[in-house]
């Protein structure tokens, strides 16, 4: 690993250059204003009582539209010249360190993020209006834990927001930046899902044999992720003998859904319907979509207690019973398989 002192710190947000990002706010004003003054051209043009009480309904919707649009107007802007302004003068606080303590967010932003830098705390959600960073890593974001980090915090907030990439001098089989690899049917990133490991070792520079008590079987790690993206090769009973799977366990890459390492089983269903949990002897408990049950992806759940299922679970049951199984359940590993298992 490259030194901090000596490493290279890539920005992913800036304010100064994001600009004035929450418009919309107080946009969604401006349809009230219209309404409203619609209703009051409609009661102008009628001569009889019922104008003028549509031109008082239009004349309140004009109103209300207006303080709608000048008061978060006012506020977003106060708060987007701010951090402006706080982050120009140098008027900010440096949190530099490894995230720890990450928690990610959930696709319908009923969770927020969060996570910790050197004691300090820091939480979000794209659903909260503010102009400091707030995309999470359900939406493309790109925190992760033990990720190294140096944020410029305003009362809080990240102003800037900078990726240690010091293993951007990493193949990463063709890539350098970690966080953008997606998971797919085919490939995870570059790397498609039939690659041999020979194949794997020579697309990928630097990637090195290694040992896993949770893969028994032959498998190398991908450089850049700390053993948290394997590639692996194990005899399977079809008949052409072999078979290859992608092992992913770090958050940093994800389905284009923006599921990943940490997500729960109710994100999973959130995003691809109903799912079948399996249980596969040793290897733990699966989910796999009830639409997809050919697909070549399978999410490891880490956190289910079969007790906590009401009236009990059991592989027997799992078609019946998949759908009671609590939403808790956190992704812990996604495999990609050369062919559906």
């Amino acid at each position: 690993m490259t030194p901090v002192d000596s490493a290279h710190y890539e920005v992913v947000f800036d304010v100064l250059l994001a600009g004035y990002r929450q418009w919309w706010f107080p946009a969604a004003g401006v349809p009230f204003v219209v309404v409203g003054i619609a209703l009051l051209l409609g009661g102008s043009r009628m001569t009889r009582g019922g104008g003028a009480l549509l031109h008082t309904l239009g004349a309140t919707v004009v109103t209300l539209g207006i303080l709608w649009v000048g008061g978060a107007l006012a506020s977003t802007y106060a708060d987007y010249a701010h951090l402006r302004d706080r982050l120009r003068s140098g008027q900010y606080m440096t949190v530099e360190g490894a995230v720890t303590n990450f928690v990610p967010g959930d696709l319908g932003d009923h969770r927020q993020e969060s996570f910790t830098v050197a004691g300090h705390h820091f939480s979000y959600a794209p659903s909260i209006v503010t102009a400091g960073f707030n995309r999470s890593a359900a939406h493309g974001g790109p925190i992760a834990e033990g990720m190294r980090v140096r944020i410029a915090a305003v009362d809080g907030e990240i102003a800037r927001l900078e990726i240690i990439t010091e293993s951007v001098r990493d193949s990463k089989c063709g890539r350098s930046k970690p966080y953008v690899w997606v998971v797919t049917e085919d490939s995870v990133g570059p790397i498609p899902a039939t690659s041999s490991l020979e194949e794997v070792r020579r697309l990928c520079p630097g990637a090195r044999d290694v040992m896993d008590s949770l893969v028994p079987y032959s498998a190398v790690a991908i450089p850049g992720f700390d053993s948290k993206l394997l590639v692996a090769e194990t005899e399977a009973a079809v008949p052409s003998g072999r078979m290859s799977v992608i092992i992913v366990r770090t958050p940093l890459v994800r389905t284009r859904e923006g599921l990943g390492v940490g997500s729960t089983l109710a994100d999973l269903r959130q995003a691809l319907g109903p799912m079948l949990v399996l249980g596969l002897n040793e290897q733990g408990f699966f989910a796999v979509p009830r639409s997809r049950r050919n697909s070549r992806v399978q999410y490891r759940l880490d956190g289910f207690d079969p007790a906590a299922v009401p009236g009990g679970w059991t592989p027997a049951d799992t078609a019946a019973q998949s759908d009671l199984v609590p939403g808790t359940a956190r992704l812990a590993e996604i495999q990609v398989w050369s062919r559906p298992t």
